[in-house]
């Protein structure tokens, strides 16, 4: 198995995000940053592991607040370990207020993919978020910056109770900034395994947002936008599987590494130790014996009742496994977007049936 890592640089943040799960974590040291010896450590153990292929997801906190320096360290190991030659890929995500010229530069030169979060226009942006007008600006600049530069990024949006209604502001902000890329998650607040639903956005809302944001962009003269939530539909209505993690059953292929050290299933359960499956001393290799992942792999090998009899069971594998234990703990159930997903794709569905008729 060829493991993609999310590395957790530090657990430090510059912003104070409402619903953030590390903030949410009264055990999660905000001040931890992964060493340079775990670094090192890590990216050899990885190159020496894998065999076709290394992707590495730069995560926190805010992972810019390591530094540059850092960046370039992590460049250097992976040229000296590489002695297999694998293909190597590089992202990172940011919230864009530390992107400066000398990040930008690095990143392009190296070949780093950057993804920054942006929730939408100032006063959707900052309700959850607290970010002050001009940090919100150096976000902006960041995101133009990059466009000029013809740097690789992408950016994502998590979508809260502010954001019902307010599709077409959206729109616009993605149009006037000619972002090409864009993804839109739901925010998802919980605390003990009880979703807290005054800040979480329900099914049904999350679903209206989508399929208002579609509308638009279907009836729009804009060319060249991915949408990743649109393209893993219409791939799932042109026979091919989606790509994004949430629906490809691939969890057995994503790992994270905390700033202590730590190796957990994907990122999402990253805070509990019930999910850890090694520690970085041990490598990589026996990781899939782990109990963790093998209750991972269970999970991937099984759907909740029903889901068999569902039309687009082949667009979501029995739904993001995150999503599914947040319901019941043990995964037996359908996933909290489940309804959100299945009103979403009927509502899609139409343009293909048209589509096929004419």
């Amino acid at each position: 198995m060829d493991y993609t890592l999310i590395v957790k640089l530090t657990n430090a943040c510059n912003m104070n995000c409402s619903y953030c799960y590390h903030r949410r974590d009264s055990n999660r040291n905000m001040c931890h940053s992964l060493s340079l010896s775990h670094l090192d450590l890590m990216i050899r153990n990885l190159l020496q592991h894998n065999e076709r292929e290394a992707e590495f997801i730069w995560h926190g906190g805010e992972p810019l607040l390591t530094g540059v320096d850092t960046f370039a360290f992590i460049v250097e190991r992976q040229k000296l370990y590489n002695t297999k030659n694998l293909q190597i890929r590089n992202s990172v995500q940011t919230n864009g207020t530390l992107l400066d010229n000398d990040y930008i530069r690095f990143f392009k030169e190296h070949d780093f993919s950057i993804g920054i979060s942006i929730d939408g226009p100032f006063d959707m942006h900052t309700a959850e978020r607290g970010t002050l007008p001009q940090e919100y600006q150096k976000i902006l600049c960041a995101i133009d910056q990059l466009t000029e530069h013809n740097a690789k990024f992408g950016t994502l949006c998590v979508v809260g109770k502010q954001h019902v209604g307010n599709a077409d502001r959206i729109f616009r902000m993605i149009q006037e900034h000619k972002i090409g890329n864009i993804g839109f998650l739901p925010c998802m607040v919980h605390t003990d395994g009880v979703v807290e639903t005054d800040l979480t956005i329900a099914p049904e809302e999350y679903a209206q947002f989508l399929i208002d944001l579609f509308e638009l962009w279907i009836h729009s003269n804009t060319r060249g936008l991915s949408i990743r939530n649109f393209d893993d539909c219409i791939r799932f209505y042109r026979g091919k599987e989606p790509k994004t993690c949430i629906c490809s059953n691939v969890c057995d292929r994503y790992l994270t590494i905390t700033p202590e050290g730590g190796i957990f299933l994907c990122d999402n359960f990253s805070s509990s130790k019930e999910h850890q499956v090694g520690v970085l001393e041990d490598g990589f290799d026996d990781i899939h014996k782990s109990t963790p992942m093998q209750w991972m792999l269970n999970a991937m090998h099984s759907i909740p009742q029903g889901c068999d009899g569902c039309p687009y069971v082949r667009a979501c594998h029995g739904g993001c496994k995150y999503y599914r234990w947040l319901v019941n703990g043990d995964m037996s159930e359908h996933q909290y977007y489940c309804t959100a997903l299945k009103s979403f794709y009927q509502h899609v569905g139409q343009y293909f049936s048209q589509e096929m008729k004419t």
